[in-house]
């Protein structure tokens, strides 16, 4: 079957996030990678719902909407009760079935937010978990879709089937796993011609979309409609399902999702529409080492050619084993080494120094000298002065 294609987005995501434990499946799981700093409780005031299914049953044929709004859920085609995120039960159509009510409880044509926890038990093809029926399309799917294999939120230009191509798709970043609970917010922010996917309390997805139309049909639990028929059957646990007729915010989010606000922040964003400096290619070696020892654990720089930034000679020079005035010629037997870096690194500046001074491209040599910073001054003007004779 035919299902929406997304819209290409006009402006980068901004769901780029980087942590230190590196990638993670989906970006709402960086809480638990944040929880050494202070953390502020998701403490948003959030509006209050038009309707609300906390699924606390866990028997009958019946959902109550929780709003106050008696927008009451009829459990059908083999829906259960199951295990909950939060409360007694959950709605359980892992092998089929939906709840609906009639008519909408949201009007699509101005700002709305849906959100829901969900915990898939398969992932594959379309799923749909909450939408509201047009006469030929749902008026949105907050979805798991079969081309992307990730979770979105995805409203159509008008209700006709015709609408497939120029469909507005607010998608995560990755795919979800089967087993683990996941909170899903969709939002239609009319006011700045968007929608917009969080999932876990983090922004994943935002796209323009301006072609908002009031679907007139049922709200459904479950299930999606396209082509004037059900489709898009979910394989999942469903609970504390909430509609909102306003588009709700990045602090909203996080409250809804019960995570900090801090770790919902991005901590980077990678803006690929506007390049930064180049960087040279005839860089080379290390220019720290000498005041933070390679960064305290990276490439000791002793091993780097150049590592000093030494201008260059337009011939190189050459290492010269030259008597210095007071130097007694030492062999390499007599020289004392140092095979601990840790000790070189911290008590070896001078030894340092020196070898930067030295260090230019040549032949190796096996007898160094011991200098001291006088005789390699000295020793450095002389060859300087050697080769601007020539």
């Amino acid at each position: 079957m035919t299902q929406p294609t997304p819209a290409p987005a006009s402006w980068p995501s901004r769901r780029a996030i980087v942590t230190a434990l590196g990638a993670l499946p989906l970006a709402g799981a960086i809480g638990p990678a944040l929880a050494g700093a202070p953390a502020r409780a998701a403490e948003s005031a959030l509006p209050a719902p038009v309707a609300h299914w906390a699924f606390d049953e866990g028997a009958g044929t019946t959902a109550a909407d929780s709003s106050g709004h008696g927008r009451t859920l009829t459990l059908a085609d083999g829906a259960k009760w199951g295990a909950a995120k939060s409360g007694v039960a959950a709605l359980d159509i892992s092998a089929g079935g939906n709840a609906s009510a009639v008519g909408p409880v949201v009007d699509t044509s101005k700002s709305f937010s849906v959100a829901a926890w969900v915990r898939l038990t398969g992932t594959a093809g379309y799923q749909t978990f909450v939408s509201v029926d047009g006469f030929a399309v749902s008026g949105f799917y907050l979805q798991l879709r079969n081309d992307t294999g990730a979770f979105a939120f995805t409203r159509l230009s008008a209700d006709s089937n015709s609408a497939n191509g120029g469909a507005g798709v607010a998608g995560a970043a990755a795919a979800p796993v089967t087993g683990v609970w996941y909170h899903l917010l969709g939002v239609d922010d009319t006011a700045a011609g968007v929608i917009r996917l969080y999932v876990n309390g983090v922004l994943e997805g935002e796209v323009p979309y301006a072609g908002g139309w009031r679907a007139t049909g049922a709200t459904a639990v479950g299930r999606g409609l396209f082509g004037g028929v059900g489709v898009d059957q979910a394989q999942a646990l469903i609970d504390d399902v909430q509609v909102f007729d306003s588009a709700l915010t990045a602090a909203d989010a996080a409250a809804l999702a019960g995570v900090p606000v801090d770790s919902t922040q991005p901590l980077l964003t990678v803006d690929t529409t506007h390049p930064g400096p180049q960087v040279s290619t005839e860089l080379g070696g290390i220019f720290f080492e000498d005041i933070n020892h390679s960064g305290e654990g990276g490439l000791y720089a002793e091993l780097v050619n150049n590592r000093s930034f030494m201008a260059a000679h337009p011939a190189p020079l050459e290492r010269h084993r030259r008597r210095m005035p007071g130097h007694r010629h030492r062999s390499a037997a007599q020289l004392r080494p140092h095979p601990n870096p840790a000790r070189d690194r911290e008590g070896g500046g001078r030894r340092r120094r020196q070898r930067g001074l030295l260090g230019h491209p040549g032949p190796p040599v096996h007898h160094v000298p011991r200098l001291s910073l006088r005789q390699v001054g000295r020793f450095h003007r002389e060859v300087d002065c050697r080769h601007h004779r020539h």
